[in-house]
């Protein structure tokens, strides 16, 4: 969803969360960090303390509130994140510049989603081989090299997206422990092979035991057996 700023925030603040949220800003906003996530567990707030803090940088940063389990239906979580961050950028006063950049980079999800699920090395059943290796192609015009082209160059348009905003672009991710055990895993998949870029960051509210529980159950350990 856009974020709505809060015109007031932290107006109920007994808590003392406004002082906390003070000091995750100037963090925020200096930081050269990639991902950062609000640890606690179910019920403790991380949904109002988010969008407070939202409210808090309203003026300084450009900021998405994606709620993960409205969207875990989707095979990738590639797709309801881009579609956030493009609806965002599409409202702002100097979208025109972003234009061109924008419509690369929603051709490039959309080629990305048909050719894979983006999910290789957590469930190999679902991954799409053919992407991998065409023996009837030479290496240099495989789909794998051009992939990983065509992933760098989404990666510059992010970046130039960012810089002509002069502003860092911070994606915030509620509920993500509550989504289907493998779309969480997805999404912090696609957040390592798709974000790594500077000023875009992202913010996960999270209860980190249900996280760990996710993971130990979609990926089971293989024991060794020795003989």
């Amino acid at each position: 969803m856009v974020s709505k700023p809060i015109t007031e925030p932290f107006t109920d603040n007994q808590l003392g969360r406004k002082q906390i949220a003070e000091h995750f800003k100037t963090i925020l906003l200096n930081t050269k960090l990639n991902v950062f996530s609000i640890v606690a567990p179910w019920g403790c707030g991380k949904t109002y303390f988010i969008q407070n803090l939202i409210g808090l940088m309203e003026e300084d940063s450009i900021n998405i509130l994606y709620n993960a389990w409205e969207s875990d239906f989707y095979d990738s979580p590639l797709i309801p994140l881009l579609s956030e961050l493009f609806v965002k950028l599409e409202t702002l006063e100097n979208k025109d510049k972003l234009k061109k950049d924008i419509n690369w980079s929603k051709k490039f999800a959309k080629k990305i989603c048909k050719s894979t699920t983006v999910q290789a090395g957590i469930n190999i059943k679902g991954f799409n081989c053919g992407l991998n290796f065409d023996p009837n192609k030479k290496m240099l015009d495989s789909d794998y090299i051009e992939l990983k082209s065509e992933i760098k160059e989404f990666k510059c348009k992010l970046k130039n997206i960012q810089e002509t905003l002069n502003k860092k672009i911070l994606i915030f991710i509620d509920e993500l422990d509550r989504c289907n055990p493998m779309y969480t895993i997805k999404t912090l998949e696609v957040i390592k092979h798709f974000f790594g870029i500077p000023n875009i960051i992202f913010i996960l509210a999270v209860d980190k035991s249900q996280i760990e529980n996710s993971v130990r159950k979609n990926l089971p350990v293989q024991k060794l057996q020795m003989h």
